[in-house]
C-alpha cells in the first residue's frame, strides 16, 4: 500500500508544505523555482549556491513529517513512522536553461502521465 499523506486529504498539508518550504529555502539560501505535492512524494526544482542540498532537504523533510503526522493524529489517525520512504532523493544537475525547461515540462505533465489528474491544473501545488 502506498501512503497518500502528501495528498489532498486535508487543506493544511499544501499550506504546511509551502511553509517548510519557504522556511528551509530561505534558512539555507536557496532558490525555489518549482514545486509540487505529488501524494507520496515531491517534484521541486531549486538552486543551491552553497552546495547544501542535504541540509536542505533535511530542513525541509523532517518539520514535514512532524506536520503530517500532527494532522493525522488530529484525525484520529495513528502517526507514521515514516512519511518519506527510504529512497535517497533524485537529484540532477540542470545546466543551462534549455535542461531547465525540459524538467519543468515534465514536472508539469506527470500528473497526467500518471493518471492522478486530467490536466496539469487540477493539480493542487
Amino acid at each position: 500500500m502506498r501512503k497518500a499523506v502528501l495528498g489532498h486529504w486535508d487543506p493544511r498539508v499544501q499550506q504546511g508544505w509551502l511553509y517548510n518550504l519557504a522556511s528551509a529555502a530561505n534558512t539555507l539560501d536557496i532558490d525555489v523555482h518549482f514545486t509540487t505535492l505529488v501524494l507520496n512524494h515531491h517534484h521541486t526544482s531549486v538552486t543551491a549556491k552553497l552546495g547544501n542540498m542535504s541540509p536542505f532537504l533535511q530542513r525541509l523533510h523532517q518539520p514535514m513529517s512532524c506536520f503530517v503526522n500532527t494532522l493525522l493524529q488530529q484525525r484520529s489517525f495513528d502517526a507514521m513512522d515514516f512519511v518519506w520512504d527510504g529512497d535517497r532523493p533524485h537529484r540532477m544537475r540542470l545546466r543551462d536553461a534549455e535542461a531547465m525547461m525540459t524538467q519543468l515540462v515534465y514536472e508539469r505533465v506527470q500528473t497526467v502521465a500518471a493518471g492522478l489528474v486530467d490536466r496539469p491544473e487540477d493539480m493542487p501545488g
